[in-house]
């Protein structure tokens, strides 16, 4: 029977059960002699009590086991997991470079290309300006050429319009000697020895020595004041021992025809001077011939080669001598 007194609860139970008591599971109510008189009319036996009592503690066992099982497979994955972790990361650094080294090699291959195309297109810019400062030359040289033609058709022109006799006349006269007159008292000898000699060189230097002693001058270019007063006797002399020894091929009359063929004035000089350089052969490519690169062979050189008096006078300078020679020749 169940008390009435909490106190006596444990008079009323079995006397084996407060034995039993220390004995059962943990998860058993830690309240219970507090609670027994909520407990049924009846108790199990001992033997069922006993069975209880062995079969709890192989269950906690066999789930001690298994969680240890359990823990030490869990370990296992967790140690494979971050091996497997591990190797995916050296792995994918590995691709990372590879891929990185790729990109790099690849923009490296792109920028030589790019440096490769524009000294290309540099190379290319250059020849370009280069072929057409060329076709500007022969558009030049073509047009000079052109007005040549034009001028020498019109003294074809004026020939056939002359009498024979006329034309005999001049022949006869060219094949006379020159004399070698001055109005400075300037002896032409030894420049009619050079030009008869064919030493062409020598009697360009010839030329420019005896220009400056008519002109009273010594070591030195001739200035406007003495191209405008150089004294006409001597330009003829100058002249017709050219034109004498030369066949007609160099003489300053003769580049006087050139540099009028071409349209030369006061106003135009500097348009035709170039022009005029091309076709005397005073001027190559973009540049002015050196004096030791002129050609001093009459069979090779252009006509009105020579003299070079004129050749390195400034625009002013040259517009005076080209006047002197249209008037006084």
């Amino acid at each position: 029977t169940r008390g009435d007194d909490k106190d006596d609860t444990w008079r009323a139970c079995p006397p084996f059960l407060p034995s039993l008591l220390p004995s059962l599971p943990p998860f058993f109510p830690p309240f219970i002699p507090s609670s027994l008189h909520h407990l049924p009319p009846f108790l199990p036996s001992l033997q069922h009590l006993k069975d209880w009592k062995s079969k709890y503690p192989n269950s906690n066992r066999s789930q001690q086991q298994q969680i240890e099982e359990l823990t030490r497979q869990l370990r296992e994955l967790q140690s494979s997991h971050d091996k497997q972790l591990a190797e995916i990361e050296t792995t994918s650094q590995q691709e990372k470079e590879q891929i990185k080294q790729s990109y790099l090699t690849q923009i490296q291959e792109l920028q030589q290309s790019n440096q490769d195309q524009q000294q290309l297109e540099k190379i290319l810019t250059s020849q370009i300006q280069e072929l057409e400062q060329q076709l500007q030359q022969a558009q030049s040289f073509l047009i000079a050429q052109q007005q040549v033609e034009q001028f020498l058709k019109s003294k074809i022109q004026q020939l056939e319009q002359l009498q024979p006799t006329t034309i005999v006349s001049e022949i006869v006269s060219k094949t006379e000697e020159v004399e070698l007159r001055s109005a400075r008292g300037v002896d032409y000898t030894k420049l009619y020895d050079l030009l008869k000699q064919k030493q062409w060189q020598e009697a360009d230097e010839e030329t420019a020595k005896l220009m400056l002693q008519a002109a009273n001058r010594e070591n030195s270019d001739l200035r406007i004041y003495d191209i405008e007063n150089f004294p006409c006797e001597d330009l003829r002399t100058i002249n017709n021992l050219w034109l004498q020894h030369s066949n007609s091929k160099f003489g300053f009359s003769v580049q006087d025809d050139i540099y009028v063929g071409l349209g030369a004035s006061r106003e135009s000089e500097s348009q035709v001077w170039e022009q005029f350089g091309y076709l005397v052969g005073w001027r190559r490519g973009k540049h002015w011939r050196e004096y030791e690169e002129l050609t001093f062979d009459l069979n090779l050189a252009p006509q009105g080669h020579l003299p070079t008096v004129w050749m390195n006078l400034s625009a002013q300078n040259r517009t005076s001598f080209f006047f002197l020679l249209s008037f006084n020749l």
